[in-house]
């Protein structure tokens, strides 16, 4: 079932820029180590401010709200990463409530397992490892700076 889900992750914004080859790969990884979490109308996936076992989640279906304190928000139409500001954070804290804006799909990992294999793959080498990094980091900010 979550191989199906491939395609839908290649195709997330934060892996635009990298290659086709490498884009596989990292959906491979997500799919290997994700479980999938189906959320109702109004369901929250992170809350603001909350600490959690740092995890992240790829939306495949539906559209999630994203909140910040000061009443502005952010809708992100799947396919899509979140849960990557956590990953920047210093204080290891979610920096906005998620929640769906109707029915939803989701795959839930763990930022270290994603990380871990990322590593541990052979095809994904050091430059590649950058890259990702990097576009992780900007891809942060740009939401960030969108609430």
């Amino acid at each position: 079932m979550l191989k199906g889900h491939s395609a839908r992750i290649i195709d997330i914004p934060v892996f635009n820029a990298m290659n086709t080859g490498l884009r596989a790969r990292l959906a491979e990884i997500i799919t290997s180590i994700s479980e999938p979490r189906t959320l109702k109308k109004g369901e929250v996936l992170y809350k603001k401010g909350a600490e959690d076992a740092n995890t992240g989640a790829v939306l495949i279906e539906g559209t999630l709200v994203v909140e910040s304190d000061d009443s502005s928000e952010i809708r992100v139409i799947a396919p899509d990463m979140l849960g990557e500001m956590l990953q920047f954070d210093t204080y290891g804290q979610r920096t906005a409530t998620v929640k769906a804006d109707g029915p939803a799909t989701v795959l839930e990992f763990k930022w270290h397992d994603f990380i871990a294999r990322v590593r541990d793959t052979p095809a994904i080498g050091q430059n590649d490892q950058v890259a990702l990094k990097a576009a992780l980091e900007s891809y942060a900010s740009k939401r960030l700076h969108q609430l």
